[in-house]
């Protein structure tokens, strides 16, 4: 349907995996944004089995609608999703983590520096709330959701103001 936009989309993977799998996956991903070849990853554990790579669930939250996240602009901009097992953020995500995020994740989470972008590896799952508001600025809201969205819409339709 946005064949036009298509150029601009990202490839994601989604693997379903056992815990026993989560370090050979954590050094695949760390292999892959050495060589700067990745705008985000996560690990992490749930999620429901039919889960959709186009939207995570923070995205349907936000109400970012299917065909917007993943953009390379929206991938670029917003974690899809914060990993309780590891995030690794590219280059353009890694300068957008300002002092106050890196203040209030350093308690909690250990940082790493990954080829141009970062890993973060969260200490306890259990501090997954600070987590979040540790990357807040990084995180879409409903607003960002809709606007991305309006943009994404009004493109499809030729419209100038896009």
């Amino acid at each position: 349907m946005l064949a036009q936009h298509e150029e601009r989309r990202v490839p994601c993977l989604r693997v379903t995996a056992d815990l026993d799998a989560v370090d050979r996956w954590r050094a695949r991903i760390d292999a892959a944004a050495a060589r700067c070849q990745i705008l985000q990853a996560a690990l992490y554990l749930g999620g429901p089995a039919g889960e959709s790579l186009d939207v995570t669930a923070y995205e349907s939250a936000c109400g970012a609608s299917h065909g917007v996240t993943t953009l390379r602009d929206w991938c670029e901009r917003w974690i899809r999703v914060p990993g309780d097992r590891g995030l690794w953020l590219g280059p353009t995500l890694a300068a957008r983590l300002d002092d106050d995020a890196r203040a209030a994740l350093e308690p909690i989470a250990e940082a790493t520096p990954v080829g141009d972008g970062l890993r973060i590896a969260l200490k306890d799952p259990a501090h997954m709330d600070a987590f979040e508001r540790a990357l807040g600025s990084l995180l879409p809201s409903a607003e960002d959701g809709r606007e991305a969205s309006m943009a994404l819409h009004a493109a499809s339709r030729g419209d100038a103001r896009a």
